[in-house]
């Protein structure tokens, strides 16, 4: 059986990250590793700074999912 390249999915979890998130994102843009075989997820708590924004600006390379606030585990852990 062939050697498949494992498929990542970078998780970011994010609450009023506007001074930190584009340097976050662009360092994991920046890994050596082929973008088909990843996806970035940015998880958004319910910012109210402009991290969403920010987040956005990265598309289609992120994908952006906004959650109302509910804490730093929540949304690893919900759905």
């Amino acid at each position: 059986m062939p050697m498949t390249r494992p498929y990542v999915t970078v998780l970011i979890d994010t609450y009023n990250h506007e001074r930190f998130i584009e340097q976050v994102i662009t360092s994991v843009l920046e890994q050596d590793f082929p973008a088909a075989d990843r996806e970035i997820l940015v998880v958004d708590d319910g910012s109210t700074d402009r991290t969403p924004d920010l987040v956005r600006r990265f598309e289609p390379h992120v994908r952006l999912l906004r959650k109302p606030n509910g804490g730093q585990a929540r949304p690893n852990t919900q759905p």
